[in-house]
This record gives C-alpha cells, structure tokens and sequence, in this order.
C-alpha cells in the first residue's frame, strides 16, 4: 500500500507570495508540479494546461495539502478472454472471445465490478470482472440466478454486484464487519480520516459506483481524487477516468458508500485461479471455462471426438453463418409479443404479432416451419408475456436457452455430445468441413436436426440403387455390386485452397496396381511381388503384366529381363554394372474380370 502526502506553505516576498521549494515524497517534484497542473476548476482535468502558482497577499496565505492511495484506475469492461454467450458480437472490438477496452457493450453495467476490482488491486489481490461476475451468477450461495450457469453467467450488459465487496477482500461473502456503510454523502472530513488511514472508499451516485482515493484541499477549495470505471464524466472517451473533482460538484451527487478496512484487516484478499488466464491446449477457450463453464477438457481441443473443435461447436449454437447472436434471436420474439405464445419442441415460437393470425385460428394442419410438428405437438401456451430482459427469465424461455446448446435434450451441450440430434451420425461426419456452421450448399447435412442426416449403413437397397440428385455419404460407402459413374469421380480437400478436384485415371478393362523403389547391385536385381497384392490379380501368359520402370540414377537404362506370376527381374542396358535405383510400377489384370473389357451398361431409370 502506497499513502502519498505534501504540504506546502506560502511565503510572502516583496508583497508577492510564492511556492517554496516542494517537499520530498514519493512522486517527486516534476510529478507532483503535473498534479497541480491536473488540478481542474470542476469541469474535468485539464491535462494539457500548465498551473502557475497562485499569488496571493500575506492576508491570503494558507495550507495546501493532498493525500492519496495511488490506486490503479479501471474501466468497466469485459477483461478476459473468457467465452461471453449472452450478447457480444463474433468478431471486432467486443467480440465475444477476447479482452475489451470498450466500457460500452458487455461492460456498460459493469462499474461496481470495475469498483471493486480497483479495491481488490489495491490490497494485493488478483480479479477479473468477468470472474466476479461468475462468482455473482453462480456461487454467490445467495445467488437466485445458478440456472443461468454457462449460458448467462457473465452478465453481458447487466448491473448489480454489491455484494462481492467482501468476498472480493478475502471474506465469508456476508461478512461485513469491517466495512463501513452508509448513506448520502459523507463528510470531507471523514474522507480525509479514512484516506489517512489507508482505506479506500466506494461510492454510489444515482445509477453508477465510483472510487475515492484521495483529497486534495487549498484553503475552501475541497476535491477528492475520484476513479470513475466509466471513462470521464464529460463523454470525451480519450480521457482517463481517474481525476480531482471538486467536492461540492453537481456530480459528486453521493448517496451511499462503503469504506474499506485498513491494509492491516485485509490479509487474504481474493486472487482468482490461474485457470482463468491459461488455454493449456490452445483452443481458444481459457481453462476456466472448460473446467467450470463447458465441462470439456482443457488439455483436449474436441472433447467429445466428434471431428470440430469444441471452440468451433460453441460457437455454432451462439452465432449463425453471418456472426448474428442466434440466441438473443431466437427468444426476441417472445420478449416483443404482446400476447401469449405457444412453444414448439424444436425451439420455435409463434408470435401472432408478427403473423397477423392467432393461434386459435390456425388451421388444424398447420405445421411448424422449423421442424414440421403439427399444433398438437406444441407446448401448451406460455401463460404471461415474456421480461424484457434475458436475465431473469421464466422456465420456458430458459428452457428455449438450454436447447439451444442440447438439441437432443440428452443434457449433454454439443460441445460435449459427439450425435447432437442423435440421428446416429457424428457431428463432423455432417458439418463436413468442420467449421461449426451447418452449409447446406456444400452439400452438408444439420448436425442439430435428427430428420437431416448423412447417408449411412440404414439406407439399403437389395436392388439397384438411382439416385438422380446429390447424395452426400459423410461416412464410408460400402457397395456390395457394381458401383457406375456417368459423371466425374473428383475431390479432394485441400490446405489452403479449399476443395478442388482430382481425376481419376479410368481405364478400358480392370486393372490393379503396385509400386515400389528398388535399387540394382552389379547392374541387376530381383523384386517379389507382395503376396496379398498377388491373391488379387492375374499373371500369366493370357493376362501378362505391364511394367515401368523409372531410372533414378545414372546408368545405361533398365530393361525387364523376366517375369513370373510371383516376381521380375531388372537388368542394365548394355551389360551395365551399376548399383543405380529406381522406383517401379507393375500393373496387372484384377481377378475374376480378366474378359471384360468396355462392356455395355443398360440402367432402368423409371
């Protein structure tokens, strides 16, 4: 703990009254001189503009002293990389997955967060907003918002947090015997009592909580040294919060506070876990949240072995293709209705505001758009309209909320559920490139719907088989008959251009292949054939092989000089010695199809 003081004395020479030299302290001359040039008129600090002393008759002359706790100032923000789910954008300076300078957004409400994480600093100890705030959702015992784990718990945009000041200082979270509290605003006095004694003071003013942490005093003129979370009092956002405000200032309109003990009462104060700031597997999700929040595993990047990253599946139920915030989406309609609405299994709500028809009056077979139920399939209606605000909703908007992560309602979150519609295919076998968006143009599949699904081993056919549309096998294709092509066999994914097609070389009969390296000794050399390879092809003098050999080396060039059904021997042109390599290709007839040759195909397409 630092506690900063100076007092200085005017002295009057040739009827004119100046500085003396300044007192030793712990800023030292030149900093202290730019303090005095801080030093405002009420109206914000004026960093730019350089105080000359004052002069004054020896009628004037008087004490100017200051105090201060040196504090380090504090925005209210988003100040971790922990995962937001509950209003920050995909990307960009408040993006949902990063560190946030911006007060607005995420942290707008966050100023008695930003309060007390200054305080906690002051006395030794480490803590984050977004930590707190998990504290405040989640383990604060008193806490009537734990149904929101995971989804809410980071209070995007939401205030409240009174109660973390003593948990925040080391304490039983309702123990507040060493904090003094009060209402309206205290006395100059006092603060320079308890300023004196090293405690640091949180106030309130209507809709906001602010920290003082010094006094300043010349004479009549009272200021207090005030860390203000949200930037400065007049909107210029280039500004510091941190600065002298005049006591008496409008904006200094005080309706409680609460006075922290001295350094000597708070021995332990809170320090967060590491995990809050370590990504021990580099997946982009902190280790707090796989461990608290997600339930997934920090030394893992897809914890369910399902093929997409466990970043990549979060996202997928947060944000749809273009980065929009799908959740706040989809239960929007309930909070704008103005009548009750009825619920679908799948997620979707009716709103007859929007369609102009109530619900009584659909037609008995009307079907949901999403997912094709009839209206008997419904909930029955939601009794009351739904709060304006997300954070404390009734049990079917947070049920909506919760499907949302668990389409097959199995209680585990995607992120965790290698099937999640359990339609028995994984999630990566449908959300083929991985990515955590559901692209139907590229011929994938819903991961979240059961009705959409990968071809697999349930579709059968013990006659042939037209499919005369695209058919995606997001699997294995097993074919136990002929397998024909009228169009090209092509693809392959590649690294860092996408999808682009690779042919496949066709031929007139059916052949198969081997290949190998090989390398001469004294300008010959005998390779056998792998037996497996030979148990599915034909060597004789009605199906002979064909072989290429390809020089590696330098030497006079190669030849075949024998073959078998079960090896060849290479030699040197010319009688050559050498001991050059060179790589191989031996190509022979595929068993059981040594007489077709360009056959006819006739497909019955009715």
């Amino acid at each position: 703990m630092k506690i900063y003081a100076t007092v200085l004395s005017c002295v009057v020479l040739a009827g004119v009254a100046v500085m003396p030299a300044l007192a030793e302290h712990s800023h030292g001359n030149e900093e202290f001189l730019q303090f005095l040039a801080e030093i405002d008129d009420g109206n914000g600090p004026q960093p730019d503009a350089i105080a000359e002393p004052p002069t004054r008759s020896l009628q004037d002359a008087h004490i100017l002293a200051w105090q201060g706790l040196d504090i380090t100032h504090e925005l209210q923000r988003k100040d971790t990389k922990m995962l937001c789910l509950d209003g920050c954008s995909e990307t960009g300076s408040t993006c949902w997955d990063g560190e946030q300078v911006d007060h607005n957004g995420h942290g707008s409400h966050y100023c008695v967060r930003a309060s007390v994480k200054m305080i906690n600093s002051y006395y030794g100890g480490v803590l984050s907003q977004d930590r707190m705030t998990y504290w405040m959702i989640v383990e604060y015992p008193a806490s009537n918002k734990k149904a929101l784990k995971t989804d809410f718990d980071l209070w995007h945009g939401s205030g409240s947090g009174n109660e973390m000041l003593p948990w925040a200082l080391g304490y039983a979270y309702n123990d507040w015997s060493k904090i003094t509290s009060g209402s309206g605003k205290p006395s100059y006095s006092s603060i320079k009592t308890w300023i004196g004694q090293g405690r640091p003071i949180r106030v309130s003013i209507p809709g906001h909580s602010m920290v003082i942490d010094g006094w300043w005093e010349d004479g009549a003129i009272l200021k207090v040294h005030l860390l203000d979370p949200w930037c400065l009092w007049d909107g210029n956002d280039s500004h510091s919060g941190a600065g002298w405000r005049d006591y008496y200032g409008s904006y200094l309109n005080i309706t409680g506070y609460d006075v922290c003990p001295t350094p000597a009462q708070v021995p332990s104060p809170r320090v967060q876990e590491s995990y809050v700031t370590l990504d021990s597997d580099g997946d982009g999700i902190c280790d707090f949240d796989e461990i608290y929040r997600f339930g997934t595993n920090r030394f893992s990047v897809d914890t369910d072995g399902d093929g997409i990253r466990d970043k990549a599946e979060i996202r997928s139920y947060i944000f749809d293709n273009n980065g929009n915030h799908n959740v706040l989406q989809r239960i929007g309609n309930i909070w704008s209705c103005k009548v009750n609405v009825p619920a679908g299994p799948c997620g979707y709500i009716y709103n007859p505001a929007a369609t102009g028809v109530p619900w009584a009056s659909l037609a008995a077979g009307w079907t949901c758009p999403r997912c094709g139920n009839s209206k008997s399939g419904f909930r029955n209606e939601i009794t009351e309209c739904m709060p304006a605000s997300p954070y404390d909703p009734n049990p079917d908007v947070l049920a909506l909320i919760h499907a949302n992560a668990d389409p097959d309602g199995d209680g585990l979150r995607i992120e965790r559920d290698p099937d999640s519609d359990n339609d028995g295919a994984l999630d990566g076998q449908e959300d083929t490139n991985h990515n955590g968006k559901y692209e139907p143009d590229l011929g994938e599949t819903n991961p979240f719907d059961p009705n959409e699904r990968p071809l697999d081993g349930t579709l059968s056919s013990a006659d042939d088989l037209l499919v005369t549309d695209d058919l995606l096998v997001a699997g294995d294709l097993i074919v136990k008959g002929n397998l024909y092509c009228s169009g090209n066999k092509a693809v392959i994914s590649t690294e860092n251009h996408g999808r682009r097609l690779v042919f496949v070389e066709e031929s007139a009969s059916s052949w198969h292949f081997d290949r190998g390296r090989s390398q001469l000794h004294g300008g010959t050399v005998t390779i056998h054939l792998d037996p497996i390879f030979l148990q599915t092809v034909t060597i004789g003098e009605a199906a002979p092989p064909v072989i290429r050999l390809t020089a590696t080396a330098d030497c006079s060039g190669l030849y075949v000089a024998k073959w078998t059904a079960t090896s060849f021997t290479v030699k040197e042109l010319d009688g050559g010695a050498s001991d050059s390599t060179f790589n191989w290709e031996f190509a022979a007839t595929r068993r059981g199809y040594e007489k077709e040759r360009l056959q006819e195909l006739t497909i019955e397409e009715d």
